[in-house]
C-alpha cells in the first residue's frame, strides 16, 4: 500500500550474490543521499540569495536582536547566561553574533545564523521521516518544508525563533532512535537538545514538555521493558536539567522580569471583554476554533500578521495543507507504525504557543510545530506513491518528482514576491531601513561604548521602547 521504507531490490535470480546484492543496496543509498545534499544545497541557496537585501528592512525584533548583539560585542553584556531584551536567555544572541563574527557585521551576517540551522533541521527531518516512509517521499517531505513560504521566510530572518524547529527535530530523532535502540546515550542527546529549547525562543520550553507528555505511550508500548523506559527518561530529564541549570541563578534574580512577556501574551490576562467574550470559557472556546481555522482548515481570514506572511491568506498552500491532513488521516486511520510521537511533538507546542497567547493564529509562535505538520506532508505523499506504483510504478514516481519540484517553485516565487511587495514591507514597520544601517548600528555602539567608558554597569533589560529605538529619523 506505501512506498517501501528501503529501495526494492532485484529479484533473487537476477542477484544471487549476496555481496552484489550489498552492493546493490549501497549503491541506492548513495544516491539517496545524494538527492538530500542537492536538496539541502538548493536550500541554503534560496536563503542566502539576496539575504543582505531582501527583505528590505529591519524589523523591530530584529533590531532589538542586534541591540543585545552590539552590546555583548561592545561591553560583553547580558553574559552567555544572562537574560536578554525580550527577557530569554541569552544564548541565542550569543549564537547570532558567532554567526556576524564569522560572516560579517551586516544584515546577511545577522540572518545567516537562521538561513544555516533552518536548512541544518532538514538533516533530522529527513531521517525521522525515513524511518516511517520511503526515500522518495522523504526527500519530497524536505524539499517542500524547505521551499515552504511560513518556513522559508522565518528562514531568512535575524529573529531566533526558527532555530528550535531544529532542536525539536534532534530531540525527536535522538528519541526515536534512543527507543528503538534502548541505548542511553540517546537519550541524553534526546536531553541536550531539550535544554538548547530551553535557552532558545521561548516555544523551544515545549520540546521536553512534548518528551514528558509521550511518557504513557512509550511505557504502554514498552512490554516488557518499561523500568528500562523510566530510566531512560530519567536520563533525558537530568541531562537536561543539568545542561540548563547555569540558566537559572539569573533567572531566580528576577523571575518577573523572566516571565514577562508570558505574562504580556497571556490571553486570560487580557481585560474582558476579548473580542467579545465575557469568561475565560468563552475565551478558550475561541482561540480552539480560531486557531483550528487558521491551521487545520487554511482559513486566511484569521491570519492578521503580514510580516509573519501574506496578510489574509494561510501559512501554507492549499496543496501542503491538504497533504497534511491527508497525512494526518493516514497516521490515525492505517495506524501507521512511528508516528505517534510525531503528534505530540506537533500538537502540544502548537496548543502551548497558541491557544493560552493573544493574537493567534500566530506564525512566528507556531514555527516550532511546522517540521512536524510536513512530517504528515510526506506521509501522504508516501501513501500516494504506494497507491499510484500499484498501477505505473515509473508513472508514479515521476509525477511525484514533478509535483513537488512545481510546487517547491511555485512558493519559493511565491515568498520572493510577497517578501519585495510594499505590503509586506509596510507590515514590517517599524523598522530600520537598509540604508540607514550603518549609521545606526555606528549610534548604538558609541552609546554602548560611552556607557562603558562611564563605568555605567548596569543592565539593560530593554534597550528602549521599539517603536522609538528602529528610525534612526527618531
Amino acid at each position: 500500500m506505501t512506498e517501501t521504507r528501503e529501495p526494492a531490490m532485484p529479484d533473487q535470480d537476477s542477484q544471487p550474490s549476496r555481496t552484489a546484492q550489498n552492493a546493490w543496496l549501497q549503491n541506492a543509498r548513495r544516491r539517496e543521499l545524494l538527492a538530500l545534499g542537492v536538496i539541502a544545497l538548493l536550500a541554503l541557496a534560496i536563503r542566502v540569495a539576496w539575504l543582505g537585501s531582501i527583505p528590505g528592512n529591519i524589523t523591530a525584533d530584529e533590531a532589538d536582536n542586534l541591540k543585545t548583539i552590539f552590546s555583548i560585542q561592545t561591553r560583553s553584556e547580558p553574559g552567555f547566561f544572562g537574560l536578554d531584551w525580550k527577557p530569554q536567555p541569552a544564548m541565542s544572541m550569543y549564537l547570532v553574533s558567532g554567526f556576524m563574527q564569522v560572516f560579517g557585521q551586516d544584515i546577511f551576517g545577522m540572518r545567516m545564523a537562521s538561513a544555516v540551522l533552518s536548512t541544518l533541521a532538514l538533516l533530522p527531518f529527513y531521517a525521522l521521516a525515513r524511518r516511517v516512509v520511503g526515500p522518495l517521499a522523504a526527500l519530497g517531505g524536505a524539499a517542500l518544508l524547505a521551499s515552504g513560504l511560513w518556513y522559508l521566510n522565518f528562514s531568512r530572518s535575524g529573529w531566533e525563533n526558527v532555530h528550535v524547529a531544529l532542536y525539536a527535530l534532534v530531540a525527536a530523532r535522538a528519541f526515536t532512535v534512543a527507543r528503538e535502540r534502548r541505548q542511553l546515550r540517546w537519550f541524553a542527546l534526546a536531553g541536550a537538545a531539550c535544554a538548547l529549547g530551553l535557552y532558545g525562543y521561548f516555544a523551544g520550553r515545549f520540546i521536553i514538555v512534548a518528551l514528558l507528555a509521550y511518557a504513557p505511550v512509550a511505557l504502554w508500548q514498552a512490554r516488557g521493558y518499561r523500568w528500562r523506559i523510566v530510566a531512560s527518561y530519567a536520563v533525558m530529564t537530568l541531562t537536561a536539567l543539568l545542561l540548563f541549570a547555569p540558566q537559572v541563578p539569573a533567572i531566580k534574580e528576577d523571575s518577573g522580569l523572566f516571565n514577562r512577556r508570558t505574562d504580556r501574551v497571556n490571553v486570560f490576562n487580557r481585560p474582558k471583554p476579548y473580542h467579545g467574550e465575557d469568561t475565560n470559557l468563552g475565551i478558550l472556546k475561541m482561540q480552539i476554533e480560531r486557531n483550528a481555522k487558521g491551521f487545520l482548515l487554511f482559513d486566511g481570514e484569521v491570519f492578521t500578521k503580514g510580516r509573519y506572511g501574506p496578510e489574509g491568506k494561510s501559512l501554507y498552500d492549499p496543496i501542503t495543507g491538504g497533504l497534511m491532513l491527508g497525512g494526518l488521516a493516514v497516521s490515525l486511520l492505517l495506524r501507521r507504525q512511528g508516528t505517534s510521537l510525531w503528534w505530540f511533538m506537533l500538537f502540544i507546542p502548537l496548543l502551548g504557543t497558541q491557544i493560552p497567547t493573544t493574537a493567534t493564529p500566530d506564525g512566528a509562535r507556531a514555527l516550532i510545530a511546522a517540521p512536524f505538520m510536513y512530517l504528515y506532508v510526506a506521509l501522504a505523499l508516501d501513501w500516494l506513491i504506494g497507491f499510484a506504483a500499484r498501477h505505473a510504478r515509473r508513472v508514479a514516481l515521476a509525477g511525484a518528482v514533478a509535483g513537488v519540484a512545481l510546487l517547491a517553485v511555485f512558493n519559493v516565487y511565491s515568498y520572493f514576491t510577497w517578501i519585495q511587495s510594499p505590503s509586506a514591507l509596510e507590515a514590517r514597520e517599524p523598522a530600520v531601513e537598509l540604508s540607514d544601517y550603518d549609521a545606526w548600528r555606528r549610534s548604538v555602539i558609541e552609546d554602548y561604548t560611552d556607557r562603558a567608558g562611564r563605568h555605567d554597569q548596569q543592565p539593560e533589560p530593554h534597550p528602549l521602547p521599539t517603536s522609538t529605538t528602529v528610525r534612526l529619523a527618531q
